[in-house]
């Protein structure tokens, strides 16, 4: 069963960053919402990353590639 919030493994493998002051600003900087501890350690709930992932059809279309762009063609 998982937890409300992300544990700090990974919150850790999410910022790439083990100190506490560099997570926060990583998730700043990646536009997740979180809170602090009374340690100072981010909180980040599991359901901030549902929020801020694309699904359906947006997701989709955010990874389709135009190949005429890239060929140098004209695009549509």
């Amino acid at each position: 069963m998982q937890t409300e919030f992300l544990t700090s493994d990974e919150i850790q493998q999410l910022t790439c960053y083990r100190r506490k002051a560099e997570q926060r600003q990583a998730l700043l900087d990646m536009g997740v919402q979180f809170i602090v501890n009374r340690l100072g350690w981010p909180l980040v709930r599991r359901a901030e990353l549902d929020r801020l992932a694309p699904s359906g059809k947006a997701a989709q279309k955010q990874h389709k590639v135009n190949l005429a762009a890239i060929q140098g063609g004209k695009h549509g």
